[in-house]
């Protein structure tokens, strides 16, 4: 599903599409070069419904050397920490992510809301497919046209996608509570 994805992005530069990412061709290898980091990066963008996901982690055996007193690992397709809970994003928590752990006073089992590496891209959002297109067409236009007006015209079509994208997962997702303010707390 992948090269429907690149596919899609070769139409807006006006290129031939490509039957594989690893086809013998200067479109499929500037497409599968970019293809990996711009879903991950745009993954990680954003709270994507369809990438968020829950697991529960055990404390590692051994604790940093000094600080907090717990180590977990994070999941191996861990890209960005997502709150517990979305009705309240302000929580707070004792939780401090380095390297790939996440180093606490909290002894488990720590549990973990995520945005996930998402790779099956037959379940991405229709608009997230557009706008991971657009973004993939934006990094491989001057390789593949030369062509500055082109990029300019998908650049703008990348800002349409993914903000509709974005109105389309924040309905999916429900309201956030704003942050209470010290001023109204303090005054009650």
């Amino acid at each position: 599903m992948a090269v429907t994805v690149a596919n899609l992005a070769l139409q807006m530069l006006g290129q031939a599409p490509i039957s594989a990412l690893n086809e013998n061709s200067k479109r499929a290898a500037a497409m599968d070069r970019c293809y990996e980091i711009i879903r991950q990066g745009e993954l990680e963008r954003n709270f994507w419904t369809f990438a968020i996901t829950r697991t529960t982690l055990a404390a590692l055996g051994t604790g940093p050397t000094w600080g907090r007193t717990y180590a977990f690992n994070l999941p191996p397709d861990y890209l960005r920490i997502a709150n517990e809970d979305p009705s309240y994003p302000s929580i707070r928590t004792d939780r401090l992510i380095e390297g790939r752990q996440i180093l606490t006073s909290d002894p488990g089992p720590l549990y973990l809301r995520y945005v996930r590496d998402f790779t099956n891209a037959a379940l991405f959002h229709p608009l997230f497919k557009r706008g991971l297109a657009c973004s993939m067409a934006i990094q491989t236009c001057e390789e593949l046209t030369g062509s500055s007006g082109k990029l300019r015209d998908i650049a703008a079509q990348y800002d349409k996608f993914m903000s509709e994208a974005r109105m389309v997962n924040a309905i999916e997702a429900g309201p956030e509570e704003p942050e209470e303010d010290s001023w109204i707390t303090v005054r009650a």
